[in-house]
Parts: C-alpha cells; sequence; structure tokens
C-alpha cells in the first residue's frame, strides 16, 4: 500500500490472494471486510502496530497474525 493512502474502504481488497502486506503509517482507517477472505501469512503494520488490533478480525485479517 503506497504511502499516500489513508483510508482503505469496506471490501476493498476482499477475496483475492493476497499473502502478505505492508500497511503504512499513513492509514488510519480499514473498513470492515476490507482484507477478508485471502490467504495472508504475514500482515506488518508501521507505526503503532497495535493500531488495528480492536477491529483485526473485523478487517479481515487472521487472528493468528496479530501483532
Amino acid at each position: 500500500i503506497p504511502d499516500s493512502v489513508t483510508t482503505i474502504g469496506a471490501s476493498a481488497f476482499r477475496s483475492n490472494r493476497l499473502t502478505s502486506i505492508i500497511i503504512p503509517d499513513s492509514v488510519t482507517t480499514i473498513g470492515v471486510s476490507a482484507f477478508y477472505n485471502n490467504q495472508f501469512t504475514n500482515v506488518t503494520i508501521l507505526g503503532v502496530q497495535t493500531r488495528f488490533n480492536s477491529v483485526w478480525e473485523d478487517i479481515g485479517f487472521p487472528i493468528i497474525l496479530m501483532p
């Protein structure tokens, strides 16, 4: 995700075959199911790594990958 992105909308990357992603610290909002139904083995959150923990499963990241 480019540093210019601040918001990722609901279902933006839903049902793709993503296995890895880096979320820059510029992203402050991620919508519901934005990453649902992917194949993540690695999720990297730059900046405050825990800032999405309260909505981690709602946005579609596997709980096992939560920082």
